[in-house]
């Protein structure tokens, strides 16, 4: 059984009415440079790489999962030194957690990091002819059907540049799947989707964590 790690934006649990903790971020270097890590997509980061300082709402309550969305942010979770240490157990080291400092209401706040991945889980883990396949944009979200990886890529090499995406709004898991930690590509909401066993989601639960919640993903 696998559950999608998603962010829980309820009032009472992140303390804003705003579905996120953040309201833009502080950028030290150009967001251009070589060493700003939204240069380091899906690779190692360098020593010296370097992060946005988030901005979070005055009312934003410090939650072990935080709802970032500033420049950088795309692809990485915001997480407590709790909830990494949980989630870098079971990386298989294809995940790096980079310390990030935070700002609210003028006073910094540290204990926190971003995810930043080297690699995601082989797709051979999706049952593609039991997902929802769409292209996105000017396509108006039509739907396709593949079999498998190698025909996902094929469709996804045959699209023009600036005219539509191809993602996956349904995932389905293959039922021989077995990493506790599963990170895939191509996902509609973000770009990329983590996916923790029941061991991993009874784990952070049974720690406290917060902020958090678990959509359950289909095996078939």
């Amino acid at each position: 059984m696998y559950f999608k790690i998603t962010y829980n934006l309820s009032e009472s649990v992140i303390g804003t009415k705003t579905l996120e903790h953040t309201n833009g971020a502080i950028y030290p270097i150009d967001i251009w440079d070589p060493l700003f890590i939204n240069q380091w997509n899906f690779k190692k980061v360098p020593q010296n790489v370097v992060t946005a300082i988030p901005k979070l709402r005055s009312k934003a309550k410090l939650t072990d999962l935080i709802s970032a969305n500033y420049f950088g942010s795309a692809f990485r979770l915001t997480i407590s030194t709790k909830l990494k240490t949980i989630l870098e157990k079971y990386s298989k080291k294809n995940i790096e957690f980079i310390p990030i400092k935070m700002i609210q209401k003028q006073k910094e706040i540290e204990g926190y990091w971003i995810t930043n991945i080297i690699e995601c889980t082989n797709p051979d883990v999706i049952n593609f002819s039991e997902c929802q396949i769409k292209y996105w944009m000017v396509k108006n979200d039509q739907e396709i059907m593949v079999n498998n990886y190698h025909e996902f890529l094929t469709a996804k090499e045959k699209l023009v540049e600036g005219d539509s995406s191809l993602f996956i709004y349904k995932l389905v898991l293959k039922q021989t799947a077995q990493d506790d930690l599963i990170i895939l590509s191509s996902i509609k909401g973000g770009g990329v989707g983590y996916y923790i066993s029941q061991n991993v989601k009874d784990e952070i639960q049974s720690l406290g964590c917060t902020g958090i919640d678990f959509e359950l993903i289909e095996q078939a």
